[in-house]
């Protein structure tokens, strides 16, 4: 039973550490900075910083360890070794100060990308070398698959279990001997949460990776694990899954002119993915069982006509609305499972390892430069902006011309105007239209305004809004805000004030309002229910749906949605946060009512 604390002895933490001195150095700078963060420091500045040098830690990490696997297997020499951590670490250095964390799509999805590749090159990171040797490789890669990733999973598994396992009794510690620090309860359990998740579980999974004499062993229960996955799990879901892309793909033939859903793209690109993992995985199970042969025979001629339909869905979106950093991403994974399918099916080697390769070297290409999934997007839908600019005669010489009136201008023109502006906004910071918009982009640096400012200040100049070219018999829903939210209320003549409570299984001290009966209920503190009839709100609200004008979209609407009451000898003032509608038969009903505040005082 001791062997489960094997790994606490000080000789496993000394095995992890000197095999892999980078990434047990960077863990422990990464815990000890965000230990510091919870317990001395609330500054926001540094928070930010920390959260930079956390992520860029995740890519030294397991950079680090793939450069050790590669120096491992290739025996590389004391002077080569220590370049290759020194690179390591230089690229985390880069990252660091080239890379800024903001709310934007760009800066998480280029880390996202990043660290995607990485791990790749893990997964073939002892291997480099055997690549592009004419001999069958695969029983020697297949264990190192399964062993790393195992360690990865059981590293998971083990942070997770040891981080709740500490919080209960943390918990149970503060319930039981009734100490009412909360600030203090939330500081340990969020230092609890970083020596299990951010310390003790890396290194856990570093002592668990297979080492140089151990790469090519496949150890009994690891294998068994792993083959229960695929024969119950991966290999019936892909079946599964794939036989729902082909109903899919013969219902869009049947109807062909009807566009594929866009979301049949990422199925495609996640089942796919899947399908590859489980090929990856049932690599031993084929000689002793004859489905998983003709599986991994078949599965890769199956991918190939769904890339098919990937590649129509996409490229009907581009041809109509050009590229975007989603579309191309769809472009580049389609590449992706192109390119393994077709090797796969032609090669007779069958290198499992170009699988992670592939991915790792297409990622790396197309993170940078012109070409690269944040570059070419971004370029080419600010031609298309500059081209709209144009025909609306915004733009001439590269200037633009704010207009005076838009009522001459084509009304999808406009349209495509305000979501080229919002699209560079949101998933290019506005970047590429710092050209074009000069002045605000000055008075962005002045006074720091975010990227949400800045795309309604060109939208303003431009005079182009949401949903503003909108066909009004075609809406079918609204929403209606409350104009008086910000309003002082004189609340002298109420005794008694309930706010909106989510949860009413205990009825008191509550209310809430019965959409059906069309009634208010209330229920005091003894649990008595008062149910007031507000058909005549829902009178009123019907006659403000009817009255709305949607110039500008139906999401923006507002309106006085605080409502007086009278009840035997009770007042009451009931305040809405906001209404929602749905248009059926033609006519408008109320679908949802944001309850806000209950008011209730004695008649006067």
């Amino acid at each position: 039973m001791l062997k489960i604390f094997n790994f606490f002895r000080l000789k496993s933490f000394q095995k992890s550490i000197i095999r892999f001195p980078i990434a047990a150095f960077v863990v422990l700078c990464l815990s000890l900075s965000v230990l510091s963060l919870i317990w001395f420091f609330e500054d926001a500045e540094f928070a930010m910083t920390i959260a930079r040098f956390a992520l860029s830690a995740s890519i030294v990490f397991f950079l680090s360890i793939g450069a050790q696997l590669s120096s491992e297997a290739g025996k590389w020499n004391l002077l080569i070794h220590i370049v290759s951590q020194i690179l390591v670490l230089m690229f985390g250095v880069f990252f660091f100060s080239t890379f800024h964390l903001d709310s934007s799509s760009p800066s998480f999805l280029y880390y996202i990308l990043v660290l995607v590749a990485i791990m790749g090159y893990v997964f073939f990171a002892p291997h480099v070398r055997r690549l592009f040797s004419s001999a069958d490789s695969n029983k020697l890669y297949y264990p190192y698959f399964l062993g790393t990733l195992f360690a990865f999973m059981v590293s998971l598994v083990f942070g997770i279990v040891f981080v709740i396992l500490g919080l209960i009794a943390l918990h149970s510690t503060f319930f039981l001997f009734n100490i009412s620090d909360y600030i203090l309860l939330g500081k340990l359990s969020s230092s609890w949460m970083v020596i299990g998740c951010l310390f003790l579980a890396p290194l856990f999974g570093m002592s668990r990776i297979p080492d140089k004499d151990h790469f090519y062993e496949l150890v009994h229960y690891k294998k068994q694990a792993w083959h229960f996955m695929v024969e119950y799990l991966f290999l019936p879901f892909t079946v599964i899954y794939f036989l729902i892309l082909y109903s899919y793909s013969i219902f869009v033939l049947a109807d062909f002119g009807n566009w594929p859903r866009g979301i049949i793209s990422w199925m495609v690109i996640g089942f796919s993915t899947l399908g590859y993992f489980t090929y990856i995985l049932s690599y031993s199970l084929q000689e002793n069982h004859k489905y998983i042969a003709l599986f991994r025979k078949f599965f890769p001629w199956v991918v190939i006509p769904q890339l098919g339909m990937l590649f129509y869905a996409i490229y009907l979106r581009i041809h109509q609305f050009d590229l975007t950093i989603n579309r191309y991403l769809v472009v580049l994974f389609g590449i992706w499972l192109l390119i393994v399918s077709l090797y796969l099916v032609f090669s007779r080697r069958k290198f499992l390892a170009f699988i992670p390769l592939f991915l790792t070297t297409l990622i790396l290409i197309f993170s940078v430069g012109p070409w690269s999934v944040f570059e070419l997007p971004g370029q080419r839908q600010l031609d298309r902006l500059k081209e709209n600019l144009t025909q609306a005669n915004m733009l001439e010489n590269g200037k633009i011309i704010p207009p005076t009136s838009v009522e001459h201008i084509d009304k999808k023109i406009l349209t495509e105007i305000y979501e080229g502006v919002r699209y560079l906004c949101y998933s290019h910071n506005c970047l590429p239209m710092k050209g074009l918009f000069p002045d605000i982009f000055e008075q962005n640096t002045q006074k720091k305004m975010n990227r949400w400012k800045i795309q309604n200040d060109i939208t303003t100049l431009l005079k182009v809004s949401h949903g503003e070219y909108m066909d009004q018999k075609n809406i079918s829903y609204m929403n209606i805000r409350n104009s008086q939210i910000e309003t002082v209320i004189d609340i002298s003549k109420y005794e008694k004030m309930f706010q909106k409570r989510y949860q009413v299984a205990i009825k008191k001290d509550v209310f809430f309002i019965d959409q059906k009966e069309q009634k208010l209920k209330v229920f005091d503190s003894d649990g008595n229910e008062d149910a007031i009839d507000i058909s005549h709100i829902f009178k009123k609200l019907l006659e403000l749906a009817e009255k709305q004008n949607f110039e500008y979209g139906p999401y923006d609407l507002q309106a006085n949605l605080n409502f007086e009451i009278a009840n035997k000898n009770t007042q009451y003032l009931l305040i809405f946060d906001n209404v929602s509608f749905r248009k059926k038969g033609g006519e408008w009903n109320v679908e949802h009512i944001g309850e806000r505040m209950l008011l209730i005082g004695e008649k006067q």
